[in-house]
């Protein structure tokens, strides 16, 4: 008895002079940084916690939870490099940006002026691309609020948009599409350029396009159609071609296209293309695999122990963190306080059996968290630039 007395008398001892230390941290600490903890919330202080180790004890207690303590220290920051995509969305205030982790439904939030009056297009690794008015467009990464500027597009019309690579590599290279039924046209911008370059095809088959982001894969563009449908664009040859294989594959009725509810989404999970496919909200849901030896779309009963994050803008795929949250796909959808996802082993959606109840999350997209400062030559878009010129418009008949 006397022994644990002492102990405890230890322990107590220990917190008291742990508090002690807090205290003392926090009135050594600036005033500006004062400041910063009443005006700034949640991501920003999850920026101002891993500057210094003393400071990680003024973040408000709304960011400490037990589910994801690993995103308030510096040390846990690396760890994102494997964080499973946050579904990003404007709020009423347009320049509030607010960010759901579907895998444990916590919310942040993160208030980015200069983003206000913009629209959410296509998202890679950490950066979205982004467009306001009618001509200007940048890149984004809102976890460091970096922005990089790109040229300027006579307008803006196209139907999806995506990267070959990380927008800081030498080699990216965007790449978006308007396609009618016979006709398409493209626009590149790579690394270097000061302008955007815009081609026009006659499309070899007719083609309607998915709202899907478009893959890089194998060196070239996957753009998804109704039904399966594949169109591909190959940057170095500057060809349009829309596949015989695979073959279109019949889900409804609908006699005609654009008039039908049905919605599918291109995903490139560990090297292979997958298709999912959602029937009328939310009524079946397929999943396909394309099979490179045969072209053709085989269905899938199980992803193991992956996820998919589909939406409008942005499609990605990972693995899961935790054992039960692998074998879903997330919608940018929420109900109530969380997002909705499908079980592809218990063929239902959670938390509700249909989409009827759930509210849309209008101009979201999946994005993965990135928190690495790129460098001056990378956030310079036009840096390996050797020459300059003026717009093009380049008009091509499709051989096929």
């Amino acid at each position: 008895m006397k022994r644990s007395s002492k102990t405890e008398h230890r322990k107590t001892r220990r917190k008291d002079e742990k508090k002690g230390a807090e205290q003392v941290q926090k009135e050594r600490m600036p005033k500006d940084l004062e400041e910063i903890q009443q005006e700034n919330t949640n991501l920003d202080f999850i920026h101002l916690t891993s500057s210094c180790r003393s400071w990680r004890s003024i973040a408000p207690p709304r960011l400490i939870t037990k589910r994801h303590p690993s995103l308030l220290t510096s040390h846990s920051l690396p760890f994102l490099r494997n964080q499973s995509p946050w579904l990003m969305y404007f709020g009423k205030d347009n320049g509030m940006c607010n960010f759901l982790d579907p895998l444990y439904n916590e919310r942040y939030f993160i208030n980015i002026p200069e983003l206000s009056g913009s629209t959410i297009c296509s998202c890679k690794d950490g950066w979205v691309f982004m467009y306001r008015g009618n001509r200007s467009v940048f890149l984004f990464n809102p976890f460091i609020k970096t922005r990089i500027e790109l040229p300027d597009l006579e307008y803006i019309q196209f139907d999806c948009i995506t990267f070959s690579s990380t927008p800081t590599s030498s080699d990216s290279t965007i790449f978006a599409i308007q396609h009618l039924t016979t006709s398409a046209s493209i626009w590149i911008c790579r690394r270097g350029d000061r302008h955007w370059t815009e081609y026009f095809f006659d499309s070899n088959l007719p083609f309607s396009i998915s709202y899907s982001n478009p893959v890089f894969k194998d060196e070239v563009f996957y753009v998804l159609g109704h039904n399966g449908v594949l169109g591909v664009f190959d940057p170095k040859l500057i060809t349009w071609t829309i596949l015989a294989k695979p073959k279109p594959l019949k889900f409804c009725n609908c006699q005609s296209i654009p008039r039908c509810k049905w919605e599918y989404y291109l995903v490139e999970s560990r090297g292979e293309l997958l298709m999912a496919v959602i029937g009328f909200f939310g009524t079946p849901i397929h999943v396909f695999r394309l099979e490179p030896s045969e072209m053709e779309w085989v269905k899938i009963e199980t992803l193991e122990d992956g996820m998919l994050f589909v939406s409008r803008w942005t499609s990605l795929s990972s693995t899961a963190l935790a054992k039960g949250m692998e074998n879903r796909i997330h919608f940018p959808l929420v109900s109530g306080e969380d997002c909705v996802f499908y079980s592809l082993k218990e063929c239902r959606c959670y938390p509700n059996r249909d989409f009827y109840e759930c509210d849309d999350c209008i101009h979201s997209t999946w994005i993965e968290p990135r928190w690495f400062q790129p460098s001056a030559e990378e956030l310079d878009w036009s840096q390996t630039l050797v020459g300059q010129g003026s717009k093009q418009i380049i008009f091509y008949e499709n051989q096929y």
